[in-house]
């Protein structure tokens, strides 16, 4: 992964957590799936894994966010 590549998605994992070590997760996560996918990689795809994985990240966080009704 480019350094460049790297940058644009530690920016876009933002929006999902602000902590570093889930951030850094979830740009692992999409890195490994752009490894994956080969030259059909796109950073699209690689944003669309962490968006999905982000919502894992919530359900299994210590503090997860409200999910359902009271």
């Amino acid at each position: 992964m480019s350094e460049k590549e790297y940058d644009e998605l530690w920016h876009y994992s933002e929006q999902f957590t602000r902590d570093r070590l889930q951030r850094s997760e979830l740009v692992t996560m999409a890195w490994k799936e752009g490894e994956r996918l080969g030259n059909r990689r796109t950073m699209e795809l690689m944003k669309s894994v962490m968006h999905f994985r982000s919502k894992e990240l919530e359900l299994r966080s210590a503090f997860p966010a409200f999910v359902g009704r009271w």
